[in-house]
């Protein structure tokens, strides 16, 4: 009996180094595309609680090489620049496998608004109004307006 301790006992130990040794952390971000959270929904009709308009550009600016969607909001100086996470989405290709990358695409769109990360550029490279927010986005859906 002592004989079976003492070879199941090393037996275990090594078991239990290798699972207390594997990471079961996965990283969850609060900021960026990998983000889980959202900090703002966006539908056809309502950005923020306003009607607006949209488009699609693709820019290659400062080497960004992105899609982009511009927002601004009538009659005011609000206005968002948002940089797309899933620029391979069905209803983008549509839009962007027919048309010039450099001209921008008026469209309406729904998605979720992702914080950037406190050690990004706040401006995507863009010169802003203090009114205007930088943001990721997340497209559900997309239309040409």
């Amino acid at each position: 009996m002592k004989n079976k301790i003492n070879l199941l006992f090393p037996i275990l130990l090594i078991i239990l180094i290798v699972f207390s040794c594997k990471k079961t952390n996965k990283p969850n971000p609060s900021c960026g595309c990998s983000s889980d959270s959202s900090s703002h929904y966006a539908t056809y009709n309502n950005f923020g609680g306003f009607e607006y308009q949209a488009w699609l550009n693709y820019n290659t600016d400062n080497g960004l090489n992105a899609w982009f969607i511009g927002v601004r909001v009538p009659n005011s100086s609000y206005g968002a620049i948002l940089k797309v996470c899933n620029p391979n989405l069905k209803a983008i290709r549509l839009l962007t496998d027919t048309s010039s990358r450099k001209n921008p695409i008026p469209i309406k769109f729904a998605g979720s608004l992702k914080k950037l990360c406190p050690n990004e550029d706040q401006t995507f490279g863009y010169t802003l109004l203090p009114e205007t927010l930088c943001a990721y986005i997340t497209i559900d859906s997309l239309i040409k307006n």
